[in-house]
């Protein structure tokens, strides 16, 4: 994907969460064995949130690239068996992903993966990292 889904027209995002729902359903149909059913699966859920946030007119906190540092210890909301992050860690966002009002956003990092998925870590405790804020609060 070229273009990062939160700047996608609503076509072009609707397209993508289609594509990703098919897939998913598919994949986890038993009609066909696929590796990647669990990716296609984690694919549909984070067009679901693009979709959802830009519905409630949302914008996310920080994009796919930026380097955040932790503001203290974090520990992931999924999966369970996930490293924590030490306060002051800096790390390079692969995925900002929206759940909704009630529950706010989360970000996957470049590097940091367990054997059930890539974890996500609660947004909040994160900020941009350039050099006159690492350490700061």
């Amino acid at each position: 994907m070229s273009t990062w889904a939160y700047d996608m027209s609503n076509e072009e995002l609707l397209g993508a969460f289609m594509n990703a729902c098919g897939r998913a359903g598919l994949s986890n149909s038993g009609m066909c064995i696929s590796a990647s059913a669990g990716d296609d699966l984690t694919e549909a859920h984070y067009f679901r949130g693009v979709v959802l946030a830009g519905l409630e007119g949302v914008k996310p906190p920080f994009k796919t690239g930026e380097e955040v540092h932790s503001l203290e210890k974090v520990w992931p909301v999924r999966p369970a068996y996930s490293p924590s992050i030490e306060k002051g860690a800096v790390f390079t966002i692969e995925r900002v992903h929206y759940k909704g009002k009630g529950e706010g956003w989360f970000l996957s990092f470049e590097g940091i993966w367990c054997i059930d998925g890539k974890p996500r870590y609660p947004a909040k405790f994160f900020r941009k990292a350039v050099p006159e804020t690492i350490g700061l609060e």
